[in-house]
């Protein structure tokens, strides 16, 4: 009878330390987004400035200068595709490629007179 009695303590002591290890995942669980929600409005208001700076610099870029840069970066995504690595990390490497691509197809739009189709 001994033997029945301490299968089920031990039953009982297994059982509590996992709801004691699952409260304490989700205590730490609710930690962590609290701390994430308290650092959330700095970093917008820091990847706003950082966004309003960067077209800043693309503005004043040449046309030269951006079409430099926009096949540099669509060489190296392009690299990165052909020689196997991840999908995220060329996805990436196209990010400044297609910012300098939309700079060089907005100032091309500028430069040229449209043509009305009567």
């Amino acid at each position: 009878m001994a033997k029945h009695t301490d299968e089920y303590d031990d039953q009982a002591t297994s059982e509590s330390t996992s709801t004691s290890s699952a409260s304490d995942a989700i205590q730490q669980a609710r930690s962590t987004a609290n701390d994430l929600a308290n650092v959330m409005p700095g970093a917008a208001a820091s990847a706003g400035d950082a966004a309003r700076q960067m077209q800043a610099q693309m503005g004043s870029m040449s046309f030269e200068g951006l079409a430099v840069g926009s096949a540099l970066s669509l060489g190296t995504a392009l690299g990165l595709l052909i020689s196997g690595s991840n999908r995220l990390l060329v996805l990436l490497a196209l990010i400044p490629a297609i910012v300098m691509g939309s700079y060089l197809v907005n100032e091309r739009q500028g430069q040229q007179p449209r043509m009305r189709l009567h």
